[in-house]
């Protein structure tokens, strides 16, 4: 592994060129870091799910509506235990998180034994059935089928888990008063108003809307098309479906072009993350087969966005998470156990991994303001699998002794075709690792940041009227202030010495 001299203040002026000439080596090679690896705390999406309100055997929707007259292939059940409508980890999907756990001990080993990956790991998963498999294929790839960690608990304040920290994700029900998050007002949920969003999603994504058009052939209920909300089309399509204010539940996918075309983007994605037959199979050939599906995709990534990227909707639903996250990563630095009810886990881990859904990954990149380099690798948002990893690192001022401690992030995943085709990961065939870039960084690259920095910016990123676990939130609320008093005695610091 490359591991570049120590990071003094004076060298963070090369700093940006630094990482820079890193990137290159990110995609190519193992993780170049400098100093030590302190933690890596990751969130992770579950892996490849059966299909919900799939098509029966003969291609025809069995949902409230039928959406088209069009016949397509059924779907496979590759995994008897979750038939298509279960929405279930399939077997392929738990194969794919089993090699990307393989992958990954290679590259971030915590041990050697299965006693020492147990003591150094640890695991936070949702609720969902789904989840923990994909959390338990993971792990039995990344430990080579060692036990789960006997030390992990249930939690106490929702449904039992052999993973704790179950209420970290999914939008609270049990007990906890989300009015006084978002108040009364839906629209919250998406940043403003539905509609508006809606149409400005489907008019600047209109060429994915069309790749959905193509595949259902315009054999649309007729029914669906009483108006027109786009353009004046003859035929009906999604651009002929009126736009309706959905109600927050999982009847949002059977209302509105946004919401029918999510829902066949997500049959069709699930379909070929899978290995099965895809209905586009008639489009598809080895030169474009990859844009077919990342045009499909970007429809999935526009409802992601419309629910999961928006501020209010991060700072509603992801604050829990993103605080219980940033907590994990500062007890790591500080080298200490924080009193907070729902960590679990101590400071000494070495990798602290939470498994979740794609809308929490969406609203932790929300928060962090992370962006990748290059728009040509926005594919990355599509696949299941895979996620956000954050590193801590800490470099020793070799003059003074100084412990630095630095942040950087990655979004790794498997490609759509290591997906598709199963194949083991390894040092030919790796998934793909793309650094990701934070407007916020005092590094004029965004790549690799301070963790002072992080930490100032990250504490003003959350409402911790939002958090359930109230020993977390007013954890937080002490760090805050702890950290705006720093922040004052270092801008009057500054001043005096001018």
């Amino acid at each position: 592994m490359f591991m570049p001299a120590s990071i003094t203040t004076s060298g963070m002026k090369a700093l940006g060129v630094l990482v820079l000439s890193l990137v290159s080596l990110v995609l190519s090679n193992s993780f170049p870091l400098p100093g030590e690896t302190v933690v890596v705390v990751a969130l992770y999406r579950h892996g490849v799910r059966s299909p919900d309100n799939p098509p029966d055997s003969d291609g025809r929707p069995v949902t409230t509506a039928n959406f088209t007259t069009k016949k397509f292939p059924p779907w496979t059940d590759s995994d008897p235990t979750h038939p298509a409508g279960d929405g279930g980890l399939t077997a392929n999907g738990a194969d794919v998180l089993k090699n990307f756990g393989n992958w990954f001990r290679t590259y971030y080993p915590v041990g050697a034994s299965c006693t020492k990956v147990q003591n150094n790991s640890y695991i936070y998963v949702d609720v969902s059935q789904r989840c923990q498999d994909s959390a338990t294929a993971w792990w039995e790839g990344y430990s080579f089928n060692c036990d789960i960690p006997t030390t992990v608990q249930p939690p106490t304040h929702q449904d039992k888990s052999v993973y704790p920290g179950v209420t970290l994700f999914k939008h609270y029900t049990n007990g906890f008063d989300l009015e006084n998050c978002h108040g009364n007002n839906n629209e919250t949920f998406s940043g403003g108003n539905i509609t508006r969003r809606q149409v400005w999603m489907i008019d600047e994504w209109r060429d994915e809307f069309q790749a959905i058009n193509e595949i259902l052939g315009n054999n649309f209920d007729k029914s669906l098309c009483y108006g027109s909300s786009f353009d004046d089309h003859d035929n009906c399509n999604l651009f002929g479906i009126p736009i309706e204010e959905p109600d927050w539940t999982d009847s949002q996918y059977l209302r509105g072009p946004m919401g029918y075309a999510n829902y066949w983007a997500n049959y069709f994605l699930t379909q070929y993350f899978d290995g099965q037959e895809v209905a586009f199979g008639d489009l598809w050939t080895e030169k474009d087969g990859f844009r077919q599906t990342k045009r499909i995709g970007r429809v999935h990534y526009a409802q992601d966005m419309l629910q999961g990227m928006s501020p209010s909707a991060a700072f509603c639903f992801g604050s829990e998470l993103f605080g219980h996250m940033l907590t994990s990563i500062e007890q790591a630095a500080k080298g200490e156990d924080v009193n907070v009810d729902t960590i679990n886990h101590s400071f000494w881990k070495k990798l602290v991994t939470y498994f979740g859904h794609h809308e929490n990954v969406s609203y932790l990149i929300t928060l962090l303001q992370l962006q990748l380099v290059s728009e040509e690798n926005d594919w990355q948002w599509i696949p299941f699998s895979g996620g956000l990893q954050l590193r801590l690192y800490k470099d020793t001022d070799p003059d003074t002794g100084k412990e630095n401690l630095f942040i950087s992030f990655y979004f790794i995943t498997p490609t759509p075709t290591q997906h598709r085709t199963n194949t083991a990961l390894n040092d030919d065939n790796q998934p793909s690792i793309e650094q990701l870039q934070a407007a916020w960084c005092t590094d004029s690259s965004g790549f690799l940041c301070r963790y002072s920095d992080f930490k100032r910016f990250m504490l003003s990123r959350f409402k911790t009227h939002c958090i359930y676990d109230t020993t977390l939130a007013n954890y937080l609320k002490k760090q805050r202030a702890i950290s705006l008093i720093e922040s004052i005695k270092a801008m009057e610091e500054d001043r005096l010495f001018r």
